[in-house]
């Protein structure tokens, strides 16, 4: 068995011309923690969630590298986060990409994609190997459900 065996084939996906604020209204309203990115021919770019949305909600002194370790010193409250997430709202959702996340393919085996699951701690991309083209995605949910199923559970 492999990967495929539980991945979602049909995810939702943001594309490279969605806005920020179009995919913070989606993620909110479906209380989703992030969705996969992909390009006008479906090639998979990176994953854009709430971490992403917090990260545009902060000074950028505080989420560059290298940056401050401590912002007790800002003063700002709602209005003025709630204000930096405006000015990014139009942009494109690719300045908030995260490409750290693990990426599996169709057939990486089913075992190693329920350890990669567990240690990544987030839903997996399943990517076509020779294309780079988003064809699923898997949730610790999803696979617990259809492995809990097997087990009669």
């Amino acid at each position: 068995m492999t990967a495929q065996t539980i991945m979602n084939p049909n995810p939702v996906v943001l594309h490279a011309t969605d806005t920020v604020g179009k995919a913070a209204r989606y993620l909110l309203d479906h209380h989703l923690r992030h969705l996969p990115v992909v390009d006008k021919q479906g090639c998979y770019l990176g994953i854009f969630g709430i971490y992403s949305l917090l990260r545009l909600t902060l000074p950028k002194a505080a989420t560059v590298e290298q940056g401050l370790d401590n912002v007790a010193f800002l003063t700002g409250g709602l209005k003025e986060l709630g204000g930096h997430l405006r000015d990014v709202a139009g942009q494109s959702v690719v300045k908030g990409l995260r490409q750290d996340i693990e990426v599996v393919h169709p057939e990486t085996p089913l075992m190693e994609t329920v350890l990669l699951l567990l240690r990544a701690r987030t839903a997996l991309v399943v990517v076509d190997k020779e294309t780079g083209r988003l064809v699923g995605m898997i949730s610790s949910w999803e696979a617990l459900d259809k492995i809990a199923a097997e087990g009669g559970i």
